[in-house]
């Protein structure tokens, strides 16, 4: 229960602090490439670019709605690590303690914080 508890907290910090800041370049160049479908580009996965641009079909491109996919995957990074941790014969409390840390990870804030 825990881990999805902090998986929801992230989401709504992570979309609470991104309005914080501007978009980021590359944030500009994966949107212009949504617009642009192509499975040549060699700088990023075609898939990713592809969800973004469904995204935007539904949601359009503001600021704060790019910023939901990374949100949402940070937060399902906090509820694979713990599922793993089950997985390993892990308690409650190493679940716990494993979503609280994948959780408190600077580069995961930081990373999951704009589209890539």
């Amino acid at each position: 229960m825990v881990p999805y508890i902090l998986a929801a907290f992230y989401i709504a910090l992570q979309l609470i602090t991104g309005g914080n800041y501007p978009i980021f370049r590359d944030e500009f160049y994966y949107i212009d490439c949504a617009n642009h479908l192509s499975f040549g580009y060699v700088d990023h996965p075609p898939f990713s670019i592809f969800v973004l641009a469904v995204w935007e079909a539904l949601f359009g491109d503001s600021q704060l709605s790019i910023r939901v996919i990374p949100a949402i995957c940070g937060a399902l990074l906090i509820l694979l690590a713990a599922r793993i941790t089950s997985e390993m014969s892990g308690s409650k409390w190493a679940q716990v303690f494993t979503s609280t840390c994948v959780f408190a990870i600077p580069n995961y804030l930081g990373v999951s914080a704009f589209t890539q």
